[in-house]
């Protein structure tokens, strides 16, 4: 006969079994009720996850991890996160489909942009101000790079007049 063992007072991780269910769970394992160390509850967890350690927490373990992951700046849904994207992928990326006219032609990201999308935010909110309506961001000399000395927000007009002839 396997032998009992008691759970309730043990430590699995953070959480502490307070109680010992009536019920078992779908696989026939005794369930507890634990409490975690950050103070939330965890109502029923089988005896095998917690030995396993495949529970470990209330889950805040879980959330706490999630919420700092690939989480730099909370804005890569923004129009000007959009905006430096496609300027890195143009200028950087040989398998994008603008990179002959930009980077194949040694047009760049100005380098203090390249790798801090904050940098260029901020620049951008700083120096041109918000975009108007119908007007993009543009580079004012269409054979220089993408740097603080050549860009302003210009209508699809004016950038039209920019082009390079083919």
């Amino acid at each position: 006969m396997p032998k009992k063992v008691e759970m309730v007072g043990k430590t699995f991780g953070q959480l502490t079994v307070v109680s010992e269910l009536p019920t078992r769970a779908k696989n026939k394992q005794k369930q507890y009720r634990c409490r975690c160390s950050c103070g939330g509850w965890n109502p029923s967890v089988t005896g095998g996850n917690l030995r396993s350690g495949h529970t470990a927490s209330c889950g805040c373990r879980v959330r706490s991890h999630a919420s700092t992951m690939n989480k730099t700046h909370g804005l890569t849904y923004s129009t000007h996160y959009s905006r430096w994207n496609g300027i890195k992928q143009r200028t950087g990326n040989k398998d994008c489909v603008g990179y002959p006219d930009y980077g194949g032609r040694g047009i760049t990201i100005h380098e203090p942009w390249r790798k801090d999308f904050l940098s260029f935010k901020n620049w951008l909110n700083d120096n041109l101000g918000p975009c108007p309506d119908g007007h993009s961001l543009d580079r004012i000399d269409n054979d220089g790079n993408y740097e603080p000395s050549n860009l302003r927000w210009a209508s699809a007009e004016t950038q039209a007049n920019n082009r390079r002839t083919r």
